[in-house]
């Protein structure tokens, strides 16, 4: 069955080709069609061919494939798939030794790259947009072709392809020094501000700033990269690293002095036990369920214990207040029978 889709692509880049109704699969290349560089992270999924081939046998029609010249012909097959592995695969299934296709001669390495990279985004499973930059940025390595005219071709934003670029430059040239960014934590906008240093030496001390840092925010490295763009020197570049760092590192010494003054002190958590203790008996003893404790033997000892330890506890705890008073404001103990005393001037003789 024809496809317009495809005919309309072919007919738009200007590709030679010719639509036949039957070709012999066994002139198709399937082990060097099944590794199609348009699938760089899935390659055949034999659960979708198994279910395209029941659906042959019930009699439903599949658009053509399209095949392109084989480089290197060989064993009689002349042809490679640039779009229909898993058709072709279900028909092998199916039992059925032909299919119709669309024949395509294209003799350009880089044009013939785009046919089978391009095509999988009109039929079959389609890739997601990962895949669709992962296709534009080997093309742009491995043909030089420019990010902008890829673009262009492939109907996507200019920033976003490079920031892609960006980002994949900081995780090859990171993975180089032995950085993890999924590992570090490190989110991709902060990843694609560090991919835009083009000095090794200042993005291998970048890298390892952000890695090895907790808590290093997307604005940090974004200010930090930015001072470091407007920088032509490669020593000051450096020296606005080793600027972020100090700054991170005060931070942290300032951020352990104020956790470390306001860890509770075991006074302070006696208190709150004493605060709860003090809820919980707030209550009639009926509410307690006193009786339905396991051993009460040991109950009343634990009692006994945290009474003595509580008196304890007062006597420090009025010693300490009458300590912090002056002399004229301290107060007489007078449930011992103690007296005010006489604050009052003497008479004079």
């Amino acid at each position: 069955m024809k496809h317009l889709i495809d005919e309309h692509f072919l007919d738009k880049i200007g590709a030679k080709y010719t639509y036949v109704k039957s070709i012999p699969i066994k002139e198709i290349d399937i082990k060097t069609s099944i590794e199609n560089p348009a699938r760089m992270y899935r390659k055949l999924n034999k659960q979708r061919a198994e279910q395209y081939a029941y659906e042959m046998i019930g009699g439903d029609e599949f658009p053509a494939i399209v095949l392109l010249n084989h480089e290197a012909p060989h064993d009689g097959m002349k042809w490679i798939i640039a779009t229909g592995v898993h058709r072709t695969d279900a028909r092998i299934q199916a039992g059925i030794t032909e299919t119709d296709a669309y024949l395509v001669t294209e003799p350009d390495a880089y044009r013939r790259e785009v046919i089978i990279r391009m095509l999988n985004i009109t039929v079959g499973e389609g890739m997601n947009m990962e895949e669709i930059f992962a296709h534009l940025l080997w093309l742009n390595e491995h043909h030089g072709t420019a990010l902008a005219v890829l673009a262009k071709e492939w109907n996507v934003k200019l920033g976003t392809l490079t920031n892609a670029a960006a980002e994949q430059r900081a995780r090859f040239l990171a993975r180089r020094t032995g950085y993890n960014f999924e590992q570090a934590k490190v989110g991709s906008t902060s990843i694609i501000y560090l991919g835009g240093i083009h000095s090794d030496p200042v993005f291998d001390k970048a890298v390892e700033f952000v890695c090895t840092y907790p808590g290093i925010r997307v604005d940090e490295v974004k200010d930090m990269t930015g001072e470091i763009r407007k920088s032509r020197e490669e020593s000051a570049q450096l020296a606005i690293v080793e600027k972020f760092k100090e700054a991170a590192d005060k931070r942290l010494a300032k951020g352990r002095s104020i956790k470390a003054s306001n860890r509770p002190s075991k006074i302070t958590k006696i208190a709150r036990w004493l605060k709860t203790l003090s809820n919980q008996l707030d209550c009639p003893m009926k509410d307690l369920h006193v009786a339905s404790y396991d051993d009460m033997q040991t109950l009343l000892y634990i009692i006994e214990n945290a009474s003595e330890a509580i008196k304890r506890l007062r006597g420090e705890a009025e010693r300490v207040q009458r300590m912090s008073q002056p002399p004229s404001q301290a107060q007489p103990d007078l449930r011992k029978g103690g007296t005010r005393p006489d604050t009052r001037p003497e008479a004079r003789p």
